[in-house]
């Protein structure tokens, strides 16, 4: 998910951790919930670059896309950590310590990885990716084609920023644009990115016609390569990205809000978001589970705002929102 991921250090070396857990002692239905309870502590640790799901090897035919999305977290044997700050194996074990849920999770000592070898070992595991009826996702060193005359191409190259738009929280969000562009004329609204990482998403709504994007990130990789990819895509004349805060941000209001992020930061960015959101605007949030929903629930409540949709994919969770009173635009 995109996020406010720490500056990676171009030099040296990366570390990488990996996190399993003893299959055994659970069903898949629980795994999956710690999978994701984990993954989501992780995002929250100062200095995490990157999270990889790690397959059991007898599982690895089933990780194909199917149209009613990934059903692969059962199948999960560990998690695999990157970051540049060595120090970060001690607050995992912090983290896996005080969380009784992932008492079954044991963590690695640290293995150091030259930064070019991590950029690029990990392009290997990345094909095209169908995201729905008329988008597909192509690494930019594959060569990819429509397959029908509506399907658009989305061209990517996240570098070391976040955002190759396969993980499910992201699919979720892209989904929902391209649901959105149904409902409403794109051509007559702004949209902003909060954390937008590699730029997909922002991408994605101004390869649906919005008339102009703002996508903001903390990462300070974040606006080169969001730039990067938009030019691939020919959309930059539509885009702007910035390592700007949102509280800095002026209050402009767009009619479309975009966060894929973790539920904390989520809730406290709330407040400046609803500053910023138009009146019959749509905010659109992922990264969430199960569990965080109550929490999101009572901080949308006070900040005036409700939820319209609850999407779904896999074990991950997407809100459609707007203000309170506010009906969806014919």
């Amino acid at each position: 998910m995109a996020s406010d991921i720490a500056q990676h250090a171009l030099s040296g070396a990366t570390y990488e951790w990996v996190l399993t857990q003893e299959l055994q002692m659970s069903g898949e239905d629980s795994i999956s919930q710690t999978v994701l309870l984990l993954e989501e502590l992780l995002w929250g640790l100062e200095g995490v670059e990157s999270i990889e799901q790690v397959f059991r090897p007898d599982k690895e035919d089933l990780l194909d896309y199917q149209e009613d999305g990934w059903s692969h977290l059962g199948h999960i044997e560990g998690l695999k950590v990157f970051s540049a700050n060595k120090a970060l194996g001690g607050d995992i074990e912090v983290l896996l310590a005080k969380t009784p849920e992932l008492s079954q999770w044991t963590l690695s000592e640290a293995r150091p990885i030259k930064h070019e070898d991590w950029a690029e070992s990990w392009k290997a595991h990345w094909d095209v990716t169908p995201i729905h009826e008329a988008l597909m996702i192509c690494p930019s060193w594959l060569t990819c084609s429509p397959k029908t005359p509506d399907e658009k191409i989305m061209v990517l190259d996240p570098g070391v920023v976040f955002g190759s738009g396969t993980h499910e929280t992201t699919c979720l969000m892209l989904q929902g644009l391209y649901q959105l562009s149904k409902t409403v004329d794109f051509s007559q609204c702004s949209v902003l990115d909060v954390g937008t990482g590699s730029g997909v998403l922002a991408i994605h709504a101004a390869q649906l016609g919005s008339k102009s994007v703002i996508g903001i990130d903390l990462d300070i990789n974040s606006p080169h390569a969001a730039l990067e990819n938009a030019k691939r895509n020919q959309v930059d004349s539509f885009c702007t990205f910035s390592n700007t805060a949102l509280d800095d941000l002026c209050h402009t209001k767009h009619e479309i809000m975009l966060a894929n992020i973790i539920a904390p930061v989520i809730i406290a960015l709330l407040p400046e978001m609803r500053k910023r959101l138009a009146g019959n605007g749509v905010l659109m949030l992922s990264g969430l589970i199960d569990q965080n929903l109550p929490a999101i629930e009572r901080a949308l409540d006070q900040e005036g705002f409700a939820i319209e949709n609850i999407r779904s994919l896999g074990a991950w969770r997407a809100l459609d929102i707007r203000f309170s009173g506010c009906s969806a635009k014919q």
